[in-house]
């Protein structure tokens, strides 16, 4: 025991000569450590995500809208219409219940106190902000509960608050925020639970279940990841007492999503969101009526929309860009990953198998849902994977854990003294402010120096895909604004930048949020249902096809071109908004018989 001792004392000792133990004694010490605490430093990337995503939630929305996608306008018109007293619907007139309800009743408030539409946005966008950040704090003590290593934490919340397309995301209007901050949340009482020495109360599942329910109204097809998250507890106790404390968080999460559930289902008859099923189910019955309905081509399908989400657009989402090496890149990933687990370095790799056997129920949880999305409904949007860059980041954390401590065992091996490593590894690197070695400070600051370089906020062009489009709409419904009379009636397929902007009644014609729309679209009936509305304009991006349609049967009107907005882009077949107006077909007038 004491040649154990020496042999730490030698490994910590500083450059002139003495131990770190009696250097922790001086008061200098401690108010440097104190300064460079992880926890203090965590500040540093919290302040600096606040202010990149702030940066975007106070563009010019002209400049900001090109990042924001029109679905977002839907939650930002829906909620304005809930305020003013319209119900709840997009266009005021038509009940929907198409979209996640939590981040709909964070915006609603907005609108009993602010009037101006642009100030509204940019003031949700500062609550996505806001929650974007939190989450930088929960992405922290999510890897420090999973390593017990506050610099690893601070690596991979460092790397979540800064990712350009991980900003982008908070503030993209849309419900990602308030969803990734949900699944952090419920993630760290997941991790904090199964990591708990002694047996957790039914309170602290209940509190789990709080948590998971509004996990659930933020995105409901989390659902799958609380199913998850349930079933471990389920199959780890293996008893019947030990069961009550997952039937108690199932039980709460079903409490705070009935109100929700329990009005979807009075209202339309089914707790399934329109938003849901309207775009998957006519691509699939357009796919279908051109390649055969056949088992096979199904299956193919789900195989090719599958394929596409694991293995091109999520790695190119967040972590893989255009022009690297991608089928390299993941390769090496997969076979690091492996190494990490099999090869025997003691402590090491018994705390990375452990903090994986935790970490990775919630990761199957979101590859259940992206599965759901992609080989059942064959539709999947950008924000579908926000949550992947959540995990991420803690991989990063646990991974730069296992790196220190793999450092410090080797560093014990060349000193001779492999059995001190269990009890260094245990101390973990907390004990002091900069407890490193050299070689492990040099790893540290190696790794989150070359993470940053190829993930931070000065790649933002890299990473953050701008689409020009969303101007050419705004212009449109400017131009509606400015050249339509305040009560016209306009339908659109795109809706939600017409819909918000152009304070006109906007109908939106694709069923995302109006199922009578999606019912008619389904049965080839929009031109039917766009001329039984009394709707006096059609609006969207590339509508010539509409040009001289009859309205009526015998025609009472045609659609004709009005006028084009925007500039030409080089995808969506230009991305000009087309404006058709309904005009009405000239009379009859039956010839004279002589």
């Amino acid at each position: 025991m004491r040649y154990q001792t020496e042999k730490v004392a030698e490994a910590e000792a500083g450059p002139v000569g003495f131990s770190v133990e009696l250097l922790a004694t001086t008061r200098a010490w401690r108010k440097a450590r104190a300064l460079i605490d992880p926890r203090f430093l965590l500040a540093v990337p919290v302040v600096a995500g606040l202010l990149l995503r702030l940066r975007v939630a106070w563009e010019d929305i002209s400049t900001s809208i090109r990042t924001i996608p029109d679905d977002a306008f839907y939650y930002f018109q829906i909620s304005r219409n809930v305020a003013n007293g319209n119900n709840v619907s997009f266009d005021g007139e038509t009940l929907t219940n198409g979209f996640h309800p939590l981040w709909a009743a964070l915006l609603t408030p907005l609108y009993l106190f602010v009037d101006d539409p642009e100030l509204a946005v940019h003031l949700g966008l500062t609550m996505g902000a806001l929650l974007g950040v939190a989450t930088v704090i929960l992405a922290f003590l999510v890897i420090e509960s999973l390593t017990e290593n506050r610099w690893a934490a601070l690596a991979g919340s460092t790397l979540f608050a800064i990712h350009p397309w991980v900003v982008a995301d908070s503030v993209n209007g849309m419900e990602t925020a308030v969803a990734v901050f949900m699944v952090a949340l419920t993630t760290l009482l997941f991790v904090r639970l199964g990591t708990r020495g002694d047996e957790p109360s039914r309170g602290q599942f209940a509190w789990l279940g709080v948590s998971a329910g509004f996990m659930v109204l933020a995105r409901t097809d989390t659902i799958l990841i609380l199913a998850l998250l349930l079933l471990y507890f389920a199959v780890r106790e293996r008893s019947m007492e030990g069961l009550w404390g997952p039937v108690v968080a199932g039980g709460v999460a079903m409490l705070v999503v009935a109100p929700w559930a329990i009005w979807s289902l009075v209202t339309f008859g089914t707790v399934i969101q329109i938003s849901g099923v309207a775009v998957p189910q006519i691509e699939r019955q357009v796919f279908l009526a051109a390649n055969g309905d056949s088992f096979i081509t199904q299956i193919t399908q789900s195989w090719d929309v599958t394929r596409d989400a694991f293995y091109d657009a999520l790695p190119r989402s967040y972590f893989i860009r255009v022009g690297w090496p991608k089928a390299s890149i993941l390769l090496v990933s997969g076979i690091t990953l492996l190494l990490m687990a099999a090869v025997p370095l003691g402590a090491p790799r018994s705390r990375f198998l452990r903090q994986m056997g935790i970490l990775l129920v919630p990761v199957a949880g979101i590859v259940v849902m992206l599965l759901f999305h992609s080989a059942i409904r064959w539709h999947l949007r950008g924000w579908y994977f926000s949550p992947a860059a959540l995990f991420g980041a803690v991989f990063f954390g646990v991974a730069l854990d296992y790196i220190l401590g793999a450092l410090q065992r080797i560093r014990d091996w060349f000193l001779g003294a492999e059995d001190i490593s269990a009890a260094g590894a245990s101390r973990g690197p907390n004990r002091f402010a900069w407890p490193f070695s050299s070689i492990q400070a040099g790893a540290f600051i190696l790794i989150l120096a070359a993470a940053v370089f190829f993930y931070g906020p000065q790649r933002a062009d890299v990473w953050v895909l701008r689409l020009p489009h969303r101007q050419n709409m705004l212009e449109a419904a400017l131009w509606l604004e400015a050249n339509t009379d305040e009560e016209a009636r306009i339908g659109s397929y795109n809706a939600g930048i017409i819909g918000y902007f152009s304070e006109r009644t906007v109908i939106n014609l694709d069923g995302v949020v109006n199922e009578h729309a999606y019912r008619a679209r389904r049965e080839g009936k929009t031109v039917e249902y766009v001329c039984s509305n009394q709707i006096d304009y059609v609006v969207d991006l590339s509508l010539k096809r509409w040009e001289s349609v009859p309205c009526g049967d015998p025609p009472r009107a045609r659609f004709e071109l009005l006028t084009t907005i925007g500039r030409r882009l080089a995808y969506f077949r230009g991305g000009q908004v087309d404006v058709l107006m309904l005009v009405p077909e000239p009379a009859v007038v039956p010839s004279q018989q002589p």
